[in-house]
């Protein structure tokens, strides 16, 4: 063992395998350059990913309905993942796997619900349905990206227009991958 190495787990042990401490992982990990000489210390790097199941597989324990309330009609509103302005914390990616919109209240006739991905700069509708009353499911859209995955670079946003609309809410079924 390198004193790397030895140094990266030394700052870990605080932490359970159960804790999945990953922005800690990801900030120990950061400074490590690709290169011959950090050979033990990229293997523990990779081991501890593992362990932590950080495979790029559904971390058990992670899955979670995330909801998020537009109280007033066309403005959009981040449902949030913990991390800075509701995008998912540093080192985090999160699975986005079902999304519903569950309660429409105030004005009457058709509403239009859209999902938006925004990475600070730009924003991309991924989801668009016009529909009168819920519950709507926006999983059969065909905008709807298979394996949409968000990290800590983009917010997962929703709207909901119709004249006189009071509120909508929207349930987004999400679990961690990393």
């Amino acid at each position: 063992m390198t004193n790397s190495d030895k140094k990266f787990y030394e700052q870990l042990n605080t932490f359970t395998i159960g804790d999945n401490p990953a922005s800690t992982v990801q900030l120990l990990s950061n400074p490590v350059h690709y290169q011959a000489s950090n050979k033990e210390i990229l293997d523990a790097i990779i081991q501890v990913n593992r362990a932590g199941m950080r495979d790029g597989q559904h971390i058990p324990a992670t899955a979670s309905i995330k909801t998020a309330t537009a109280t007033e009609s066309g403005t959009r509103v981040v449902i949030d993942f913990g991390g800075t302005d509701g995008n998912p914390s540093k080192g985090e990616v999160w699975a986005i796997t079902a999304m519903t919109v569950e309660t429409v209240v105030g004005g009457s006739g058709d509403v239009i619900y859209e999902v938006f991905v925004g990475d600070g700069t730009e924003l991309q509708s991924v989801v668009k349905r016009t529909q009168t009353s819920p519950p709507v499911n926006l999983n059969q859209e065909l905008e709807y990206p298979h394996g949409l995955e968000i990290d800590e670079n983009n917010s997962l946003q929703f709207s909901a227009t119709r004249i006189s609309l009071s509120s909508s809410k929207i349930q987004v079924l999400a679990y961690r991958i990393r």
